[in-house]
């Protein structure tokens, strides 16, 4: 399943391409328009290019946002989330055009958003399963159940507590000084 949502942000990071190329005249195919907002704003051709320079950007975000999901980076989903949220801005200025992109940004936020907890960033989408019965020395422990390291679980082990008497009875601190 990850691998083909890293697919999916790929594909989607490569039609990003298209807004940069349309905007710096790199091919025939692809209109170049001056327009924002469904030819409601009129802008400049410096504006057209910063907004091709916006488009690469994306496509860019994109592919270090799936390699992060590729690698199990705790940066995916932020990177993600501020990737999707530009694609958004963009896909609404380039509006009706860039209409399906603006449905794919919304379910790759939504997907940023409910992905469940951990995931990907966990090394592996099964859960942590005990492989046997706890030595009894440990019984209780709650960090050899959670899988800590046996240093860590020894050092939570449970322990009797160490008596200690008190010198004297502890006195009370004057609250008010001028009392």
């Amino acid at each position: 399943m990850r691998t083909l949502l890293v697919l999916f942000l790929l594909a989607h990071a490569v039609a990003h391409l298209v807004g940069f190329a349309g905007a710096f005249r790199l091919s025939p195919t692809i209109p170049h328009e001056t327009a924002l907002l469904a030819g409601h704003v009129r802008v400049s051709e410096a504006a057209v290019r910063a907004v091709g320079v916006l488009w690469l950007a994306a496509a860019t975000g994109f592919v270090a946002s799936a390699l992060g999901m590729a690698v199990h980076a705790p940066w995916w989903r932020p990177l993600t989330l501020a990737i999707a949220t530009l694609s958004l801005a963009l896909s609404v200025a380039q509006w009706p055009a860039a209409w399906v992109g603006a449905v794919i940004d919304v379910a790759v936020i939504g997907l940023a958003l409910t992905a469940p907890f951990g995931w990907p960033l966990a090394r592996s989408d099964e859960p942590r399963r005990a492989s046997g019965p706890l030595p009894r020395e440990h019984r209780g422990t709650a960090a050899v159940v959670a899988g800590e390291p046996r240093l860590v679980a020894q050092v939570l082990t449970p322990r009797s507590a160490i008596g200690a008497r008190a010198t004297r009875p502890a006195e009370p601190r004057r609250a008010d000084a001028g009392a």
